[in-house]
């Protein structure tokens, strides 16, 4: 097995191997072993299908690898298939209650699925789990913080983004969500921009990161300088939906109405799911 897992084996070895796994599966189908090698070769190459279809064949016959679990669980999250995830760590939770990670997986699942009070729940409990893994404690705090964010308790949103800045802060993805969660609230703007502009400094060509700092600016009232930001944002990423409504809402404030109503425009086309969008465009001005 782990003469097959070499990084750099060549593509003749390669073959071999497939060779080799595929006999061993047809020969011992329910031999959880053989199904869970014939994963790791799959899932190594980055054939994630393929290996959860293997890893599944494995637990059905034995259910009480946690190795198995894992990476069956780190597919679904290379495929993006949430709704997998979610049930499938369910699962693995049951069989593995003290394995924080399970715990991770089921909370960010249940964010993208939009469960957000479950993706808290889950988050809050894994937390109790964790012995000495600062790494992983910051990306619960990360997810609990804007788990949190999307119930509107932004108390407790805050808190769990203090709690990673605490330990780790130059944590760039907390500097900038943090930043970004209070200037949408038009709270502490000082406080927001000093993070944006940490975020930014570490990741200056990060479209996520030059949209928030513009913003902040923007709230502020420094609409020359917000374009400037926003503008190089798009640059990186013309069709990021909010981040043109921000365009054109700069626009708009500079001005430039004809402009503005373009970018709006730009918005509602890149799929912008924006409450006043619409409004802005027939009224051609800012609905608050």
């Amino acid at each position: 097995n782990d003469y097959l897992m070499q990084p750099n084996i060549d593509q003749e070895d390669k073959t071999d191997a497939y060779i080799l796994t595929e006999i061993m599966v047809k020969a011992h189908p329910t031999e959880a072993k053989a199904h869970a090698i014939y994963g790791d070769l799959l899932y190594n190459d980055k054939k994630y299908d393929s290996a959860r279809i293997q890893y599944r064949a494995a637990l059905e016959t034995q259910k009480s690898i946690f190795a198995v679990w894992q990476n069956l669980l780190l597919c679904e999250t290379e495929l993006k298939d949430y709704k997998s995830l979610a049930e499938e760590s369910d699962k693995a939770m049951e069989l593995f209650p003290n394995q924080p990670l399970v715990y991770f997986m089921d909370g960010i699942s249940n964010l993208q699925l939009k469960n957000y009070k479950k993706a808290a729940e889950v988050l809050e409990s894994g937390l109790n789990q964790i012995a000495d893994n600062k790494g992983l404690e910051v990306d619960f705090y990360n997810n609990l913080a804007e788990a949190y964010y999307r119930l509107n308790d932004y108390t407790k949103s805050d808190m769990y983004f203090e709690k990673v800045l605490e330990k780790d802060p130059d944590n760039t993805l907390a500097l900038n969500n943090y930043a970004y969660y209070l200037s949408v609230r038009n709270e502490k703007l000082e406080k927001a921009e000093a993070m944006s502009k940490k975020s930014l400094d570490k990741e200056p060509q990060s479209a996520s990161y030059l949209d928030t700092y513009g913003w902040i600016l923007y709230k502020q009232g420094k609409y020359e300088a917000a374009a400037k930001y926003i503008r190089q944002s798009l640059d990186i990423d013309k069709a990021a939906a909010e981040v043109n409504e921000h365009y054109g809402d700069v626009e708009f404030k500079l001005g430039d109405v004809a402009k503005a109503v373009e970018y709006w425009k730009y918005a509602k086309q890149y799929g912008s799911d924006s409450k006043t969008i619409d409004k802005k465009i027939e009224n051609q001005k800012i609905v608050e």
